[in-house]
């Protein structure tokens, strides 16, 4: 759910900071919050990379 909050244009992360900082402990928070970061890179540079790769063959 997480990811799919942030794809939403209309959110980014700051729900995802605000629901968490309502679940969670202050320090809990904050990890489960650069989980959900690291994901979302993580999930960018593996559709970058697709991206860049299916570009070069037409």
């Amino acid at each position: 759910m997480a990811i799919a909050a942030v794809l939403d244009p209309r959110y980014k992360m700051m729900l995802i900071e605000f629901c968490f900082s309502k679940i969670y402990f202050t320090s809990k928070a904050r990890v489960q919050i650069d989980i959900v970061h690291h994901s979302l890179h993580v999930l960018y540079k593996d559709y970058a990379s697709k991206d860049l790769a299916s570009s070069r063959y037409p």
